[in-house]
């Protein structure tokens, strides 16, 4: 059985509208786009998705494993030049993130942060996001255990910055 991976929702129409639904460990394969992908004007549709909270059933899955399964099922239809969570680096996600920052919508995070929803960002800037990332680098050094577990956490929060598709 695999270790633990990260599951990543997309929606039908537009990336960002609704990553993720849910974020979850899972034993599923998990997957992290590949590709460089740019800012657009938010569709309604990516608005109504942040706003709401709970999945739709298309997005569900009856127990844990199988939510994992029909979430990445989704998310390598959409976008089928993916990569495991496990072909990453913690640093090559980080490097990944960076770039995804720059396209964050700031529509779509005010309305996570009012709630406190867990797709919001959580620091201010990607200055802080870089020194952040360089102290849990540096513990890392002292317990290379959790080396898996700290890039899920990059594969998990790499999928959640996602913009919509051009």
């Amino acid at each position: 059985k695999e270790g633990a991976r990260v599951v990543f929702p997309v929606p039908s129409s537009s990336i960002s509208a609704a990553l993720p639904w849910t974020m979850v460990a899972s034993t599923a394969k998990a997957y992290v786009l590949a590709a460089v992908v740019t800012a657009a004007a938010l569709d309604p549709r990516d608005l109504t998705r942040a706003r709401t909270r709970v999945p739709r059933p298309a997005w569900k899955g009856s127990h844990f494993e199988s939510m994992s399964v029909t979430l990445n099922g989704h998310l390598v239809k959409m976008f089928p030049h993916t990569r495991p969570c496990s072909e990453w680096t913690s640093e090559e996600l980080q490097s990944f993130q960076a770039m995804l920052h720059g396209h964050a919508h700031d529509e779509l995070n005010a309305i996570y942060a009012q709630v406190s929803d867990s797709r919001r960002l959580h620091l201010t800037s990607l200055d802080a996001y870089h020194e952040h990332w360089r102290e849990a680098n540096a513990l890392l050094v002292h317990h290379p255990h959790l080396r898996e577990m700290h890039r899920d956490g990059h594969c998990h929060e790499a999928v959640m910055w996602l913009p919509p598709p051009a």
